[in-house]
């Protein structure tokens, strides 16, 4: 006979998933409302709520109300990851192909970046996009564009986990160039990186309805292949298989 569940961490997962259910319609969900609807003394799942929310489970953004917390959005991911994998292997193939230069989809488990596929690049002299992907979190241009379209409560988590930028990404010491970096990455849509004098990087984010960010395509090219004209071909053809594959995702 199996053991029953843990009721204080049944309890937990209630409140939790009344919390996401809830927020589907609505902002938030008060303290009161919770307790009734799994039964427990506010007292109790106020203890409750505070270790959610200590575990970035749920946040409080107003102070009162209850809504998903940043984790949530990483579960959420994790969830759609062999979805993603699936709907995308054709985009990346073929992407990979017509320019000939190798190229990665990743995304965030967590705090950490995930690469859930690689096709390397047709071109005899071309990069080889594990070697390239081998640095800190900062100083990865898929890092770089998933971060910059997350809620700031999540950057957050990942500079608590990974660090700050400083060495990995040149220029970047404060939270304020932090966030003024990552604006102006959503303001041009990708993440670019010159500083490498082998390789040119460059990503692009992958957004389920515009909105909800499923991950990143990242292109890697030898440094001297590089032009104005050739990096205007391959966004071309990145955002082509983005648009294929989010459109997959949510057909």
């Amino acid at each position: 006979m199996e053991n029953p569940p843990v009721k204080v961490v049944k309890k937990a997962l209630d409140a939790l998933e009344y919390v996401v259910d809830e927020s589907l319609e609505q902002p938030g969900v008060t303290l009161s409302d919770i307790s009734e609807h799994i039964g427990e003394q506010v007292t109790t799942v106020r203890n409750i709520l505070k270790t959610l929310e200590q575990c970035g489970y749920l946040s409080r953004p107003a102070g009162r109300l209850y809504s998903p917390g940043p984790k949530c959005s990483g579960l959420a991911r994790v969830s759609l990851c062999k979805d993603l994998i699936n709907k995308a292997e054709v985009a990346l193939n073929t992407l990979a192909q017509m320019t000939g230069e190798s190229v990665v989809l990743a995304t965030l488990v967590g705090s950490n970046r995930r690469v859930l596929m690689r096709v390397e690049g047709g071109e005899v002299i071309r990069v080889n996009s594990q070697v390239a992907d081998d640095g800190l979190f900062w100083s990865l241009v898929t890092s770089r564009v998933m971060a910059a379209y997350i809620p700031a409560e999540e950057v957050e988590i990942i500079t608590q986990e990974n660090g700050f930028p400083k060495e990995a990404w040149p220029g970047i010491e404060t939270p304020g160039e932090l966030e003024k970096a990552l604006k102006q990455i959503r303001l041009e849509g990708l993440a670019e990186d010159h500083s490498n004098s082998e390789y040119y990087a460059v990503a692009i984010p992958l957004l389920q309805r515009g909105e909800f960010l499923l991950g990143a395509l990242g292109l890697y090219m030898p440094a001297f292949r590089y032009n104005p004209v050739r990096r205007i071909e391959l966004l071309t053809a990145m955002r082509q298989a983005a648009s294929n594959i989010t459109n997959r995702m949510e057909g």
